[in-house]
């Protein structure tokens, strides 16, 4: 099976081991599916801690991957709210479909397609 990755996820996947790539790739594939779902809902995301919101998918990939946890934010109207509308911890480095540790509750029904993603592959 042949995975088409873009430039930045090849390099995301190159920086790990080869003997933790496979889990590395599975997080990918989770944070992947955490981006497509916000942008189809219409919601920004952004890291926590960084104080700042990433635009950019490719960006916030990178920054992700930079970290062994993360708290994701969710904003349901443009970058400028001051508020978010929700939160999604992910805690990387383990078994790969653990990703999601954590998140708010009234995210529920937004990561329901998230989690599919992280079930398929025994989370």
């Amino acid at each position: 099976m042949k995975i088409k990755l873009n430039e930045v996820e090849k390099q995301i996947i190159l920086r790990h081991e080869p003997s933790v790539r496979a889990r590395a790739l599975l997080e990918l594939e989770i944070v992947c599916a955490l981006i497509r779902r916000a942008n189809d809902c219409g919601f920004y995301l952004g890291i926590h801690a960084l104080s700042n919101r990433v635009r950019s998918d490719n960006e916030l990939k990178k920054e992700l991957f930079d970290l062994d946890e993360a708290t994701v934010e969710v904003y349901a109207d443009e970058p400028a709210s001051p508020q978010p509308h929700g939160w999604i911890r992910l805690v990387f480095g383990n078994n790969g479909y653990g990703l999601i540790s954590d998140y708010s509750t009234n995210l529920e029904t937004f990561l329901a397609p998230v989690k599919e993603v992280a079930e398929f592959w025994g989370g």
